[in-house]
């Protein structure tokens, strides 16, 4: 009894878009196309050893435009820095097919949450998920809020603290 409150999207043959094919992007592009997704994925700066990682079913694109337009699910994987603060903004939220769901698990301040709140109003955006939702997301129609819980394990403090090392090494030995 219910149960159709509970309704979600079959993902099966959708197309997921990956912004951002570094450790995590090649990680969610490589499960989700495991999960029979259509995956593209887009990263300018994408370099060899990350798309060696990348499964050959994975397309990935020149142009975040066209991407964005075909793409079901945008899953974003990209750092917060100067030039990727409100990243997806009111002109790319233009670009996306209409009822496109944004994932966002990377970082808050990568989406303006003025241009989100009136795309998720008019249905644009039909759903935006985040474990970084500010006190403007809380409130929004169809924003799913979850906890940032990726570093709260036992294991993750250890992992945390041998990729740090491994950064560190690769930057002395290769400068990287």
């Amino acid at each position: 009894k219910g149960k159709s409150n509970f309704g979600g999207y079959e993902i099966q043959g959708k197309t997921l878009l990956v912004i951002g094919l570094g450790a995590i992007g090649v990680l969610v592009a490589n499960a989700a196309q495991q999960l029979g997704m259509d995956v593209v994925g887009f990263d300018p700066y994408l370099g060899v050893s990350q798309a060696l990682k990348l499964s050959n079913k994975i397309q990935v694109a020149r142009s975040l435009e066209t991407a964005m337009a075909n793409a079901d699910f945008i899953s974003l994987n990209i750092p917060l820095t100067p030039d990727t603060k409100n990243y997806i903004c009111r002109e790319k939220m233009g670009q996306m097919k209409t009822g496109v769901k944004i994932l966002n698990f990377s970082r808050g301040g990568l989406v303006n949450d003025d241009d989100l709140g009136e795309a998720l109003e008019s249905g644009q955006v039909a759903r935006y998920v985040t474990d970084f939702p500010d006190e403007n997301v809380l409130k929004m129609k169809n924003a799913i809020c979850i906890p940032h819980l990726g570093a709260s394990t036992e294991e993750s403090e250890t992992n945390c603290a041998i990729m740090a090392v491994d950064q560190l090494r690769e930057y002395f030995e290769n400068g990287n």
